[in-house]
């Protein structure tokens, strides 16, 4: 019975307060106003006390608290930025806590805060192998911003020069994919009209890379395969050999096609000489003096390997980007392979030692008892990348590579990816040139199937100038 009494006064005892209070308000207002006045409208009743205890109780009791010290929401996350080389700004979510006491909520906020400074400030940098500063907003490294890195070794003479025969070979590349372009830019050259003529590609290949070496302003002199003397430009920090077309008498049957360069720096004791004299002398250095070398193929795609003594990193071109790409970060030759590439149409007129290795490698008699097949594009570079990329040894014995323009350049390229390259008796890149256009045989790989070549002893095949049969796979 107390139980229903205590209900049905908490429900309408209110009611009733607020009905009295309104209309004893109501009948004081009218008898104290004038009748001649209009009424005014009733003031708002008053609350009693006994209304406003049991709203309190009826709002503990029934109603759910409200939140004190609600936390305004957070803010919107900043629009994303899609420029091409900015990076993706980071958004971090925001932090929830858990439903856990006010102290410890407070304490791990602060925990919170401490950890994201020590992640912020003192993170340690990525290595720079990874070459993450050279990436862009989608994640690629072009080879300018390869060169930009702190790990490519390169400074700035050498990023421009770099610059430009990277134009260079995108040039050429267009040119040989593009008859169109070779027969209206490239009249001249032409002989007797023949559009298709290798000589003329070979010409053009020239003047196009003898043209951007003097445009970058960083190339003192110059030797090219194509000249007879080297050529002096004037001041310069680098000296810049290259083959600008190898394998082009082979270019209508489609093989592939290649650029080569080897750069040195200017020797400025020489510089008292004669004109002539010191641009002989600044061509014709060691290889072991190279501060740079690379090649550029131009096959199904067109790609470049080069290195400035810091590892050989390959990069193709994007045709979407129009840049260089790095596509094959820190190649490192395999120490041994399973593929031997040589003419071997010539298997009778090399000596001992070269027909005994090849017979054993072919009945898996050598060191590594495994069987060797022959590839052999006749072309150098070809050859030469399948080597790099998959191991294996590449063999030209006879006397017929040019020692400057092209034997330096691959064997420095080759010692840089963990490989060996030798004449048959020295290490090629410790040989002194002397003659601008000197020749000689060529071996290079894997450094255990080089080194197993090499125990052979006579490799070396004798080269008849004067044979009316000299034309190789190699020979320009």
């Amino acid at each position: 019975m107390n139980v229903y009494l205590f209900l049905f006064l908490l429900c309408f005892a209110p009611l009733a307060s607020h009905r009295y209070g309104l209309m004893k308000s109501v009948t004081t207002l009218y008898e104290s106003s004038d009748p001649r006045e209009p009424p005014s409208p009733p003031p708002p009743p008053a609350r009693s006390l006994l209304y406003r205890s049991v709203t309190y109780l009826r709002k503990i009791i029934f109603q759910k608290p409200p939140k004190l010290n609600r936390k305004p929401p957070p803010p919107p996350p900043p629009s994303p930025d899609y420029s091409r080389f900015a990076p993706p700004p980071v958004v971090k979510a925001p932090h929830t806590p858990s439903p856990v006491s006010r102290w410890f909520r407070r304490s791990a906020s602060a925990r919170d805060r401490r950890a994201s400074l020590q992640r912020t400030y003192y993170q340690r940098a990525p290595p720079l192998s990874s070459y993450t500063a050279a990436r862009n907003a989608e994640g690629v490294i072009t080879m300018m911003s390869f060169l930009g890195t702190e790990g490519s070794n390169a400074d700035v003479d050498m990023v421009v020069l770099m610059a430009h025969i990277q134009a260079a070979c995108k040039h050429i590349a267009a040119i040989l994919s593009s008859p169109r372009e070779l027969q209206y830019n490239y009249e001249p050259y032409f002989e007797g009209g023949k559009r298709d003529d290798s000589r003329s590609l070979k010409s053009i290949s020239n003047y196009i890379f003898q043209l951007a070496l003097r445009n970058s302003g960083k190339v003192a002199a110059i030797s090219s395969e194509e000249d007879e003397a080297p050529i002096w430009f004037g001041d310069g920090p680098y000296i810049v050999v290259f083959d600008s077309l190898d394998g082009f008498e082979d270019f209508d049957e489609l093989t592939p096609t290649s650029t080569m360069f080897s750069i040195y720096h200017r020797i400025h004791e020489a510089d008292h000489l004669l004109l002539e004299q010191k641009a002989t002398i600044n061509v014709m250095q060691r290889g072991d003096r190279l501060v740079a070398a690379g090649y550029t193929i131009y096959s199904s795609s067109t790609m470049m390997c080069f290195s400035l003594r810091t590892g050989l990193h390959g990069f193709t071109l994007d045709h979407d980007v129009g840049e260089f790409v790095l596509t094959h970060p820190d190649i490192q030759i395999p120490e041994r392979g399973n593929v031997y590439s040589v003419d071997d149409g010539r298997y009778f007129d090399w000596p001992p030692g070269l027909r005994h290795y090849v017979d054993n490698i072919r009945q898996g008699q050598g060191q590594s008892s495994q069987r060797y097949s022959a590839r052999h594009v006749s072309s150098l570079v070809a050859d030469l990348h399948r080597t790099i990329l998959f191991g294996g040894i590449v063999m030209n014995p006879r006397t017929q590579l040019h020692l400057i323009h092209e034997a330096n350049a691959v064997s420095f390229l080759v010692e840089n990816g963990g490989g060996q390259a030798i004449d048959g008796r020295r290490r090629i890149l410790e040989i002194q040139p002397t003659h601008l256009h000197q020749r000689m045989p060529l071996f290079l790989g894997s450094s255990a199937d080089v080194s197993e070549l090499e125990a052979y002893g006579d490799i070396q095949e004798v080269f008849d100038p004067n044979s009316e049969s000299d034309d190789d796979g190699y020979l320009d």
